[in-house]
């Protein structure tokens, strides 16, 4: 009866080291998340970014991504949460989950490499999502809009490297999304730049300004894209 006792309590402790295992799994999946999750425009997903992010979508950092997240799945399934409380069981649930969300993005959605209007939201909309909270801005705040305007070439080089499955009704969609944008963005600055902190604020027009002129018209492959209809799958091949 004894010996039955404490093998009972070996189990649990096992059990309790490995749930204590998931929040550590959470702790580094999220903060990585934090870091390489696309902006969207959709409000659902926004999450707390960090104050230094610089946005890098190079076919490097997309390389780099594929390995974090082999890795998280393998920390994931090493785990064996049968003996947990069923509340832990559905937190294991829901961070397999938010791994699959991953893996679908990277991997059968694929809007980095087929869906041109995913860098409108890396670049522009990279640069919204930090102006979406009403003012003061502060400092940080400013430094980070900065920042966010100062990636977009880069950005946009990536572009034309990754994408090499372009359907051209996105394309299409995107072009078309963008018309008048140059007015639109030069309106949208000249409204901000007042509002930023006098430090950052005159940074805006020589580093920053290039960035808004590059994500103000579609990459000269979503135009070669559209233009030619060989060059690029349609809506029907899937």
């Amino acid at each position: 009866m004894r010996i039955a006792g404490i093998a009972l309590c070996l189990c649990s402790v096992a059990g309790l080291a490995s749930a204590d295992d998931l929040n550590h799994l959470a702790a580094d999946f999220w903060t990585w998340r934090a870091v390489h999750q696309p902006f969207t425009d959709d409000d659902i997903p926004r999450i707390e970014r960090p104050a230094d992010l610089t946005p890098d979508w190079s076919p490097a950092s997309m390389d780099a991504r594929r390995r974090a997240l082999t890795e998280f799945e393998k920390r994931w399934r090493a785990l064996d949460p049968a003996a947990w409380p069923v509340p832990r069981q559905v937190d294991y649930r829901l961070m397999g989950s938010a791994l699959a969300r991953v893996r679908w993005e990277l991997d059968i959605e694929r809007g980095w490499k087929r869906n041109p209007a995913f860098y409108v939201d890396q670049t522009l909309g990279a640069v919204y999502d930090r102006m979406l909270q009403p003012p003061p801005f502060s400092t940080v705040r400013s430094a980070e809009i900065l920042r966010r305007l100062e990636s977009i070439p880069a950005t946009i080089e990536a572009a034309e490297v990754n994408l090499t499955e372009m359907r051209r009704p996105f394309a299409a969609l995107t072009i078309d999304s963008l018309r008048d944008v140059r007015p639109r963005v030069q309106k949208s600055l000249g409204s901000l730049k007042p509002l930023l902190a006098p430090e950052v604020r005159s940074k805006i027009d020589e580093p920053a300004a290039p960035g808004w002129r590059l994500a103000s018209r579609p990459c000269p492959r979503t135009r070669r894209s559209v233009a030619t209809p060989t060059s690029i799958s349609s809506a029907k091949s899937r």
